[in-house]
């Protein structure tokens, strides 16, 4: 009982005929090789009793026949069926002698053998191996018809047609010179080994370069690449190592025709490194064959070759833009430091849009940066700076500068560290406002009003429900106007925007009433003047009416106050003379302002707002 599922064993007529041979007797000789469906479609064990197959379904000459290289008692058994020939499943094999004697039975694993009618067609490579005890008793010959050429004709037919071809097996190095051929030499930091091939390209003799294999002694031209008709132009070779060639792909560019040994061959780079570090580069130098050969990082506009011409008039160009989420604002940090007025910082990573002079006081572009971590020095105590920003030598520059609220902007739309004042003007496209620094009694941390820098001087924002909104505020804001209004009045409650922010000192308010069906208008004090109360922006005094709004305040930062005035008209819609909701209201107050209203802005609540749009525009 053999212990695999699919075997082979000799048949009594084949161990017979087997026995007789190595005695003595005359060679056996296998011929032919047959297939079968199996015991009636199914597989079988098969016997050395059996003389035939049990469905035989095909039968040829052997195509190969041989022993085992490294098992010397194996016969290895080969039959081919070709393309047209099928139709069938084969779960049987056999091997016959010249005399059709079934020598060797076998179990196959079930293989179908289509033909085209079966929608696909294929040759089928059938094997067979027989262990004998004398393999020198058979001979070992097959019909010249099956099989015309041997596979060592054929391999060397192979390798003569593959060495015609212009891609050839890979070399391990490159020249990066002119180089001796002759002994095991480093070529582009590669130790040659004997055997290796090596591509030369870089003799003073051009018709010394070619492929050659590396040797003690001489070098010798490599076998695929030693005769005229193996060297043609664009012949191709990939490097395997070195410093500078490693990975690289070269071809031969000399035209025809070429006589090896006589014609200059000339070998160019078509893909690898070209020497250019992995990055990303501004500018970039191509040769002709699109491979990129160079490339820099140009620091400014100008070495990225943009003329003056590309540049606009100072006066054309924007303001700048800090792109923050904090109302377009930089953090600022301050700091005390014993015996000084402290000192402020920036963090890195926030992005700013400022100009860069092209053409000194006359023409800018502008440009994107990004800060770098920055502290300032130690500041005077009880003094007032301005912490700035311009493009210096193509980069950003912070600074501080001595000022006051007043100064007015300098012609050359910057200031300077080094001047004793004259810092406190808003930004210019050339030179960025960041914030308001007061410091106090030395020891004490500095007080910093941010400004914003968003290119422009509006806010909006919707209201619905309760809530509250806060509108930016900076020291350069010198008026700012809120508009709002209760367009789509509550259907159950009272709608009203108020000033939400702490510091108010008081408000007062007045009424005109007309009633045109009676030809008259009362005026009269609403609330009068109430110590603490805040501006109302709006407010429906009854349920149903809509309102139309204007705040408007004023603002003196050196002495920290505020002074605020409300214009509202109201009206209930659906009341056709106004009897009971035709209102004119005005109001005032005063406020003190407060760190809290420059660090997050001025607070206005809203209580029971159906879509109510609010708009802050504001002066510097």
């Amino acid at each position: 009982m053999m212990n695999n599922d699919f075997f082979t064993l000799l048949t009594a007529v084949g161990k017979a005929k087997l026995a007789a041979a190595a005695s003595g007797g005359a060679p056996l000789k296998l011929s032919q090789m047959a297939v079968g469906e199996g015991d009636n479609g199914a597989y079988y064990t098969p016997a050395e009793s059996q003389t035939a197959l049990k469905s035989e379904a095909w039968r040829a000459g052997l195509n190969h026949l041989s022993t085992d290289p490294a098992n010397p008692s194996w016969i290895v058994a080969e039959l081919v069926i070709p393309d047209q020939v099928g139709g069938f499943t084969i779960r049987e094999v056999g091997v016959f002698d010249a005399d059709g004697a079934l020598f060797a039975v076998g179990k196959f694993p079930e293989s179908y053998k289509p033909v085209l009618a079966d929608g696909a067609n294929k040759q089928l490579y059938v094997r067979m191996i027989l262990e004998v005890s004398n393999a020198a008793a058979v001979t070992l010959m097959v019909d010249p018809s099956v099989v015309l050429a041997t596979r060592g004709s054929v391999d060397s037919r192979i390798a003569e047609e593959l060495a015609k071809l212009d891609g050839k097996p890979s070399v391990r190095a490159a020249t990066t010179g002119p180089a001796t051929l002759t002994g095991l030499q480093a070529v582009d930091g590669v130790a040659l080994q004997l055997g290796d091939r090596v591509l030369v390209k870089n003799q003073a003799a051009g018709a010394d370069n070619g492929i050659y294999v590396a040797g003690v002694g001489n070098w010798a031209r490599a076998a695929d690449a030693n005769i005229s008709l193996e060297v043609t132009p664009g012949l191709f070779v990939a490097v395997e190592q070195g410093a500078a060639n490693g990975g690289s792909l070269w071809q031969l560019t000399t035209p025809p025709p070429i006589a090896l040994g006589t014609t200059a061959l000339t070998f160019t780079q078509i893909a690898g490194n070209t020497g250019v570090a992995a990055g990303t580069y501004r500018s970039v130098t191509v040769n002709a064959r699109g491979q990129v050969v160079g490339g820099s990082n140009p620091a400014t506009v100008d070495d990225l070759g943009l003329g003056a011409d590309l540049a606009l008039p100072l006066a054309a160009l924007p303001l700048p833009v800090v792109s923050t989420a904090d109302s377009n604002r930089v953090a600022v940090v301050a700091t005390a430091v014993a015996g000084q007025g402290g000192t402020v910082s920036v963090p890195a990573g926030v992005a700013l849009s400022l100009a860069q002079e092209a053409v000194a006081g006359q023409s800018g572009r502008m440009r994107t940066f990004v800060t770098a971590a920055w502290t300032s020095p130690a500041l005077q105590p009880s003094a007032e700076y301005y912490l700035r920003g311009q493009v210096i030598g193509g980069a950003l520059s912070l600074y501080v500068q001595r000022g006051a609220l007043s100064d007015a902007r300098p012609d050359s739309l910057k200031g300077s560290s080094s001047s004793a004042g004259g810092g406190g003007f808003f930004s210019t496209a050339l030179d960025i406002c960041l914030a308001r620094i007061v410091t106090g009694a030395a020891g004490s941390a500095p007080t910093v009003q941010r400004v914003i820098n968003r290119g422009q001087d509006a806010w909006s924002a919707t209201m619905n429900g309760n809530g509250v909104v806060y509108l930016p505020l900076d020291p350069f804001i010198k008026t700012g106007r809120i508009s709002t209004g209760i367009v789509t009045p509550h259907a159950t409650a009272i709608s009203t925007v108020i000033h939400g922010s702490a510091g108010w000192t008081g408000a007062g308010y007045w009424y005109a009433a007309p009633n045109r069906s009676a030809a008259t208008y009362a005026v009269g004090v609403s609330l009068g003047w109430v110590p603490g109360n805040s501006v109302i922006v709006t407010s429906s005094n009854v349920v149903g009416d809509t309102t139309a709004s204007v705040c408007t305040g004023m603002f003196d930062h050196v002495a920290g106050k505020s002074m605020w005035q409300v214009l509202q008209l109201e009206h209930q819609l659906g009341d056709v003379d106004g009897v009971n909701s035709d209102e004119h209201l005005m109001g005032m107050g005063h406020k003190n302002m407060l760190q809290a209203d420059y660090d997050a802005g001025l607070a206005i609540s809203f209580a029971n707002c159906v879509n109510a749009v609010l708009t802050w525009e504001v002066v510097r």
